[in-house]
């Protein structure tokens, strides 16, 4: 036996003389889970001219004459043909069948649901086996088989499991974690050999917690009573209720309205990926957003996996995350539209593989438009806000053990930087709230702002730009360096702009709000003395950023927690002991008689009442001191310039006694 690439000729030899007949011609054609094996097919030596692909179809040319051919394809049934008599130049068809058959992959079998999966022979060799089930991804399962393994019993998790908090109202955010995201192996054997096949389902589809929908997509409802109240005049919709909530399926294109028990209204489109015109980025509308977009790795990545860019494991991963769609839904997203087609991933990619694909295909395969804005129209203006909740992108982000970044990101403070009400308004919301950060980087017209009793924190958009300039592949936004922050910043610096926007003040602010960047650069009072001792290349980042060693899950460092472990590099023995420069400037402004003020509660004094040369020596004295206050781990961020500024303090207010 050997091996055969398709679409490579083999063993074109003698028999292709002009004297030899017309050979004879076997399409082995694939069903779409044998599709990629077809590269895989196992050959007899010396009796095939040649094995070429085409589509689901490999195209094998026999010699005649010619007897019995046997062909085996790695996950299906095995091949025996006779062509003994086949006249020359004839075809023969042959329809693989898989050896072992699960269906088609369920994304919406329900919360605390019990569940049978059972697994079709598709020959009578397949029947000689048994079954062993091993769970792969997802909340782990009680599991029982019967019937010698080939039936699988499970009973998938609550919501109340899976999902912390009640369900607030009006649509419920779902990531792959929260769904109810499921993989298993099943591997068949019969002592000598072993087959194996996945099986994947989930209790829910992906929801972003936008107002705009799929059609087919089956979404759940938070809040009391909710009520169909109008839909698309040919729909036939209707709320379902079970004992996880209200859940509601878009059938028609359209807008749907819905209105709860305290007549509070919710209103959602419904549409298709294909079908949702893609001209956003149109010249008098988004032009310079989509032409960002066109460039980001989100966008391209299917792109490369189909050219042969990526290895084969990560190119079967970028049809759920880097396509528009919900495989398994029909929602005219990549996955449904490249069934249409007969397309399946190849596991060898070409250079023009990507181009020859038809329109149609490509223009929803990349993260584009209705990917994470929806695949309805846009939506009412009251609740465009939406799409800066971490939930849009969640929907691919929070999917452990592979992508911890939502998990991480929730244990920060930055998740709950506006759980405080004070937070949300004036001058506070520019660093304390998503919308805030946004509008006074120019990125965002906070009309209408989200709603008062709303909190999300510092969201994911507030620090990546999917579809603006921004800094490499993690998508960082460049915004500009505080006031007085050097143009020829270090390094560090420069990489941790989207940090100083709120973790750094200017340097002649006389009242420093945040001050870490501050000390971290030594941009303050005091002009410096020699390189900061943490002004790192990685800026920020490099000690707030990392996730912990060993680990193979994504984002682990969005929780952004300093580690001990990230200080052995320059440290053998782990982080020194910070001075309590904190407690020291707190204690100074006691002594000088500053006044505490109230909002953000941590910030320490409004003014300093000190009998100083000048008002400036005030100001500054007053700037030195609220610049190590403000920064709890000034000890740690920079303690030689901490230290600086406090004793000039000191001596500046022992001076005016």
């Amino acid at each position: 036996m050997k091996w055969v690439a398709a679409g490579l000729a083999l063993g074109l030899g003698a028999c292709s003389t002009k004297s030899a007949p017309a050979p004879l011609t076997l399409l082995l054609e694939a069903p779409p889970e044998l599709v990629r094996s077809l590269h895989e097919t196992r050959i007899p030596p010396g009796v095939v001219l040649d094995a070429t692909r085409s589509g689901a179809t490999l195209i094998v040319r026999v010699a005649p004459p010619a007897g019995r051919v046997d062909l085996e394809v790695p996950g299906a049934c095995p091949v025996s043909v006779d062509l003994g008599g086949a006249a020359p130049g004839s075809t023969r068809r042959v329809r693989l069948a898989p050896w072992l058959t699960a269906g088609s992959e369920r994304t919406d079998v329900g919360f605390d649901r019990e569940l049978t999966v059972e697994l079709t022979p598709g020959c009578r060799e397949a029947l000689a086996g048994r079954v062993t089930w091993r769970q792969l991804e997802g909340p782990q399962l009680a599991l029982s088989t019967q019937k010698n393994g080939f039936m699988l019993v499970t009973r998938t998790r609550a919501l109340a499991e899976l999902r912390a908090g009640p369900l607030e109202a009006g649509l419920v955010p779902l990531s792959p974690r929260t769904r109810g995201a499921y993989r298993f192996e099943a591997t068949w054997s019969d002592g000598r050999t072993e087959k194996k096949t996945e099986v994947r389902f989930s209790s829910a589809p992906r929801a972003s917690g936008l107002p705009s929908l799929a059609i087919g997509q089956r979404v759940l409802l938070g809040g009391a009573s909710w009520r169909l109240d109008d839909a698309p005049p040919d729909s036939h919709a209707a709320l379902e209720h079970d004992a996880t909530g209200t859940w509601f399926r878009a059938d028609r294109h359209g807008r749907y309205l819905f209105v709860d028990g305290g007549e509070r209204e919710l209103a959602v489109t419904a549409g298709t990926h294909s079908g949702t015109p893609l001209d956003c980025a149109r010249s008098d509308c988004h032009v310079e957003l989509g032409s960002a977009a066109a460039k980001s790795p989100m966008t391209t990545v299917l792109a490369r996996a189909v050219r042969g860019e990526l290895e084969a494991a990560r190119a079967d991963c970028t049809l759920s995350c880097h396509a528009a769609g919900e495989p398994g839904l029909p929602d005219g997203g990549f996955v449904e539209v490249a069934r249409v087609f007969g397309w399946v991933m190849p596991r060898e990619g070409a250079a023009s593989g990507w181009d020859a694909l038809p329109r149609a295909l490509r223009r929803v395969g990349g993260v584009t438009c209705t990917a994470c804005h929806g695949p309805g129209t846009i939506p009412e203006r009251g609740t465009r806000w939406t799409v800066l909740r971490s939930d849009v992108c969640a929907t691919c982000h929070d999917a452990p053990p592979r992508y911890g970044h939502v998990v991480a990101w929730q244990r920060s403070r930055m998740a709950r930087s506006d759980a405080d009400p004070r937070t949300r308004s004036g001058e506070c919301a520019r660093c304390h709230t998503t919308a805030g950060f946004l509008a006074a980087q120019g990125a965002y017209r906070a009309d209408p702002a989200p709603p008062a009793d709303t909190s999300f924190g510092i969201a994911c958009a507030a620090c990546h730009a999917p579809h603006a300039e921004h800094s490499g592949s993690a998508l960082l936004r460049e915004p500009p360096l505080p006031a007085g922050f050097p143009d020829g910043a270090t390094e560090g610096a420069r990489a941790s702009r989207v940090c100083l926007a709120c973790h750094a003040s200017p340097r002649d602010e006389a009242e420093p709000r945040a001050s870490a960047g501050n000390l971290l650069y030594e941009i303050g009072p005091l002009s410096p003395e020699a390189r900061p001792p943490h002004a790192l290349p990685g800026g920020c980042i490099a000690c707030h950023g990392r996730s912990p060693a060993g680990t193979s899950t994504l984002g682990e460092g969005h929780d952004f927690a300093a580690r001990p472990a990230a200080c052995l590099g320059c440290h053998a023995g782990g982080a020194p002991p910070a001075p309590a420069l904190a407690d020291r400037a707190r204690a100074l402004l006691d002594r000088a008689g500053a006044r505490p003020h109230t909002s953000p509660e941590r910030a320490p004094a409004r003014a300093l009442r000190v009998r100083a040369a000048s008002e400036g020596a005030r100001r500054r004295v007053l700037a030195a001191l609220l610049m190590v206050a403000e920064d709890p781990a000034a000890g740690i961020h920079n303690p030689r310039y901490g230290s600086r500024l406090l004793d000039w303090a000191e001596r500046e207010l022992d001076g005016a006694r």
